[in-house]
């Protein structure tokens, strides 16, 4: 996976694509990834963002993580949300099969990136 910069106004992101990889006849062998990590000014709106998006049926409680935060799934997009202070961090992953592993990986990234604010 290659990471891209972006630098926004007020959000810092960067964004991971996996090269897809093909049989010889053209299937695709391995999943396509997109992982996208920013980390943001809090607004309410923003922050909840995911979770109008989804239905509150889709969307976790995630404890031990910042002041706040949650976990939203639908179809194969994830997105962690977690709030410290006046910030928020969201990881989101597009193309993950099972979402558990994802949570845990998510959960230990977000976390690290929170103890460096």
């Amino acid at each position: 996976m290659s990471p891209v910069k972006d630098d926004l106004a007020h959000t810092q992101a960067c964004t991971w694509a996996s090269s897809p990889q093909f049989t010889s006849t053209g299937q695709r062998r391995t999943p396509y990834l997109l992982v996208t990590l920013s980390v943001n000014p809090f607004f309410e709106n923003m922050y909840q963002a995911e979770a109008y998006r989804v239905g509150k049926d889709h969307v976790v409680s995630v404890s031990d993580l910042g002041e706040e935060a949650y976990y939203a799934t639908y179809g194969s997009r994830t997105v962690l949300n977690a709030k410290k202070g006046d910030i928020y961090v969201e990881l989101s992953c597009i193309g993950a099969l099972d979402h558990q592993v994802v949570l845990d990986a998510e959960k230990s990234i977000v976390a690290q990136v929170l103890s460096e604010l």
